[in-house]
């Protein structure tokens, strides 16, 4: 919710605006979780192109790399609700 948090730093809403903006965001994030249950995972330790090669060779179901936050620390998304952990751990270098 960052880019929110700077464009009323930046005035280009009042804060009432900003807060019937987020709700609007976050039901939208809601009826997205509920047509398409999954989660999230950080990874952390890996560059940018391991990410992305482990999510394409990963054969358990839908994951993809969906945010990059910093040097080694991305999140993959969406993966299966039934995904467990260790799941994941197979295919990490």
């Amino acid at each position: 919710l960052g880019e929110y948090s700077a464009l009323a730093l930046a005035q280009a809403f009042d804060f009432e605006t900003g807060l019937d903006l987020v709700k609007i965001r976050a039901e939208g994030m809601q009826m997205s979780g509920n047509q398409h249950p999954g989660t999230m995972a950080a990874v952390l330790g890996l560059d940018d192109d391991q990410i992305i090669n482990i999510c394409e060779n990963f054969s358990g179901g839908i994951v993809v790399a969906a945010n990059f936050n910093t040097v080694g620390n991305e999140d993959a998304s969406p993966l299966p609700p039934t995904l467990k952990i260790s799941d994941l751990r197979m295919v990490l270098p």
